[in-house]
């Protein structure tokens, strides 16, 4: 998935900002914080688990989060999981461009 689907898809699942006339509306790309950045694994899963190739993987990770305090991580090929709330915990992860895997979340 590249990272511009990754971005369209956060934006249709994440909370509009406003539930008054602008409910069942999609978000706007200017409207959510966006973080991409090479995040490297110790197999081909990218934190997903399963069977997969055992070697390095760096893959994109992609971070989209909304107007609302919730967000949206990929890693790789697609969606890992999904935040309710950003907290701080979360934020520092971000900081170090390392976040965990859906296996971890």
């Amino acid at each position: 998935m590249s990272i511009d689907k990754c971005v369209d898809d956060a934006i249709l699942q994440l909370t509009p900002q406003s539930f008054g006339p602008r409910t069942n509306t999609i978000l706007c790309e200017d409207e959510c914080e966006i973080f991409v950045w090479p995040q490297t694994w110790n197999d081909g899963s990218c934190g997903s688990g399963g069977l997969c190739i055992q070697a390095i993987t760096t893959k994109p990770t992609v971070v989209v989060i909304g107007p609302m305090g919730d967000a949206c991580v990929y890693h790789g090929e697609g969606l890992a999981y999904k935040v309710d709330n950003v907290d701080e915990k979360f934020r520092e992860a971000i900081d170090n461009k390392k976040l965990p895997g859906k296996m971890e979340a």
